[in-house]
Formats: structure tokens, sequence, C-alpha cells
């Protein structure tokens, strides 16, 4: 049985929603990670082939050792930074609160109050992502899910959002559409 939650806008409508659970979450971050994997693993190798092209011209600018082999340390660091916690952000933002992980599983991230995901809350909870990632592999995460009521992990309680299946729209059957349009005609 899948868990929902209610929340009720200003209008006082209640919108109901059924919220993802663990396993549908972390299938959805397996998906991201595999991305993720896959895009840093390519840029490295170009990275790399840069690097060795460009060995001739880092002579002729003379750099001090120090910042020759501390530059491609701090580009790399800085590039699976991006890669890692940006294309999160960015995702989330741009496509409505879903990763591509997320959207292959049809899940989305949404706020508390049922608004859109915006880059502040997107921030925090991709922020804590790095703690959670770093201790224990999402371990910490994977205990908040379980004894939250509304399945959050710490990123989600700190940003105020949460994660929701969405919704498919089915379409009607045609004859049955038809057939409860047509009213019966009753003479006087």
């Amino acid at each position: 049985m899948h868990e929902k939650v209610a929340i009720r806008t200003g209008e006082s409508v209640a919108l109901e929603f059924e919220l993802a659970g663990l396993g549908s979450r972390f299938l959805a971050l397996c998906i991201d990670v595999l991305i993720q994997g896959a895009i840093l693993t390519a840029l490295i190798i170009i990275y790399s082939l840069f690097l060795a092209t460009i060995g001739a011209a880092e002579a002729r600018l003379r750099l001090p050792p120090a910042i020759a082999s501390a530059l491609p340390i701090a580009l790399v660091s800085i590039l699976i930074f991006v890669i890692t916690i940006g294309y999160f952000i960015i995702f989330e933002v741009w496509w409505d609160g879903r990763s591509p992980g997320k959207r292959a599983l049809g899940l989305r991230v949404i706020r508390d109050a049922g608004f859109p995901i915006d880059w502040g809350s997107s921030v925090i909870r991709n922020l804590v992502r790095i703690i959670e990632a770093t201790l224990g592999f999402y371990l910490l995460s994977t205990i908040s899910v379980l004894l939250s009521k509304e399945n959050k992990r710490l990123g989600d309680i700190a940003a105020g959002t949460i994660v929701i299946r969405e919704r498919g729209y089915v379409a009607p059957d045609y004859e049955t559409l038809v057939a409860s349009l047509q009213t019966p005609v009753t003479d006087p």
C-alpha cells in the first residue's frame, strides 16, 4: 500500500499526493549515479588528453611547480563537485523537480506546501546530500526515510521538500465517455 500526504492550499483545497517509497528513490539514485559516472569518466578522459597536449605550453608559461601540480587537481575537484551536486540542482530546477533517474521512475520533488521546487530548496537539499553520501553512503538517509511519516531524507527535512510519485493521466474509454454524456430524453 502506498502512503499518501494531503496538502491544504491557501484556498482550502486539499491536494493529495502519493509519496515515493525508499525503493523507488534508491533506484532513481542508482540511475543518476550511473549517468554521473559516465559523464565524469568521459570528462576526465577528455581532460587527461587535454593535459597531455598542453604539457609543452605549460613549460612556456613558467608556472611555479606547486601551482602547476595543484591546478589540475583543483580543476578536477571542481569538476567532480559540479557534476555530483550541480547535476541534481540543475535538473531539479529546470525539469520541475526531476532528475533523469526520478523522471525515469515517475518521481518528482516538490516543496512541502505543494509548490514546485525552487533554487534555494534544491541547493539546500543537495548540499545536505554531501553529508548523507559521505556518512555511510546514504545510511542516515535510509533511516530518516523509514522513520519519517512523509518519507523524508535529511535533505528533504532541511529544505522543506517531499518526493512524490507523479500522477499518470489515464484517458477515459471513448465509448464509456459518450455513453455517460447521452441522457435519455423523456416525454412529458
